[in-house]
């Protein structure tokens, strides 16, 4: 899938990647995040780690963006820290129009 977006969108480049879970609470990171920020961070440098609340738990759909860094002591094992990042949502009106058509469905009872 990767190596298709880099055929279909040249000009782009890849900097991150999105997380979400159904059984999170919210958009927030989780015991899995390190795992899958790990394996993101061969691909890319200082990937960027963006949480999705796809249940709209806060009534809407909430974004999250996080960064890591290793901590710990020198020469033993070392853990990850992940530290929030500004998030600004950027769109075209249609699909501004379908992400609130989207978070109506939560109080859709069809």
């Amino acid at each position: 899938m990767f190596n298709f977006f880099c055929d279909s969108c040249a000009t782009n480049n890849s900097f991150g990647y999105f997380y979400s879970c159904r059984y999170a609470t919210g958009a927030d990171v989780t015991g899995h995040s390190v795992l899958i920020h790990d394996y993101y961070s061969r691909e890319a440098n200082n990937p960027i780690h963006l949480t999705v609340d796809t249940t709209l738990s806060e009534g809407k759909l909430s974004w999250k963006a996080f960064t890591s860094c290793s901590f710990g002591v020198p020469g033993k094992n070392t853990g990850t820290m992940f530290t929030p990042c500004k998030v600004e949502i950027v769109c075209y009106a249609p699909e501004q129009v379908g992400l609130k058509l989207a978070q109506q469905t939560k109080h859709n009872k069809q």
